[in-house]
């Protein structure tokens, strides 16, 4: 955990009271996943896996985000932590150091998920996060930034920022850095405005797989208050 000290490089100042989200809260996991889902009906890469932007499609996101979520919470302490804005409209999923990889029971459920979900185009799925793997295990120890999503009719109010400042502040007060894959370019001016630059477009995805870039955020300095 952090010392007390005081970021020189800040990010932009949260506009939303954030909290730590587990099993006891009273908002639904359903109510989170449904943001998530929203956030991510237009992203390119789950565009390219469920098709247009149809009702249909956007159920089928629906239940990959609430069994994601599931999971995340069922991880053993210190694994993961989920930071939700006080609205609930915008979640942050974080992997602690060394934990980034789901553990084989995590998998197989979430395989399993996939497969109701999608059908053979599951497959294709697992495929192409076969390949980012393989790439964000050459990184080395890092906070892992899994998800982070805000509801459509949300965006752009400064959700974002809220849940990820804090632990930023952390991560740089241990000197810790962070890593992220993005499949919309949209959102790499966000990421830059909070410290992260692109380090590469992954390779070997299929032809027409939109691109994903791997993403890193170093430790800023910090100086002693």
């Amino acid at each position: 955990m952090p010392n007390l000290k005081t970021v020189q490089a800040s990010t932009t100042a949260p506009t939303q009271r954030v909290r730590v989200y587990t099993k006891s809260d009273p908002c639904s996991i359903h109510k989170l996943a449904s943001s998530l889902a929203s956030a991510f009906q237009d992203d390119p890469f789950i565009t390219y896996m469920s098709g247009p932007n149809t009702e249909s499609n956007y159920q089928k996101n629906l239940a990959m985000m609430r069994t994601t979520l599931r999971l995340e919470l069922s991880r053993s302490a210190g694994q993961a932590t989920i930071h939700v804005s006080q609205d609930n409209s915008t979640i942050a999923v974080w992997h602690h150091v060394g934990h980034w990889k789901m553990p084989l029971y995590m998998e197989l459920v979430f395989v399993f998920t996939m497969f109701r979900v999608f059908g053979w185009a599951a497959f294709r799925f697992m495929k192409i996060m076969n390949v980012a793997e393989k790439v964000h295990q050459l990184e080395p120890p890092h906070m892992h930034l899994f998800i982070i999503g805000t509801e459509r009719s949300m965006q752009g109010k400064g959700g974002g920022s809220s849940v990820i400042s804090e632990m930023l502040r952390k991560c740089d007060s241990d000197g810790i850095p962070v890593y992220l894959e993005s499949s919309n370019e949209k959102n790499l001016s966000f990421y830059k405005k909070h410290g992260f630059d692109v380090l590469r477009v992954i390779p070997g995805l299929p032809e027409d797989c939109p691109p994903m870039f791997s993403v890193w955020r170093p430790p800023k300095p910090v100086r002693d208050t």
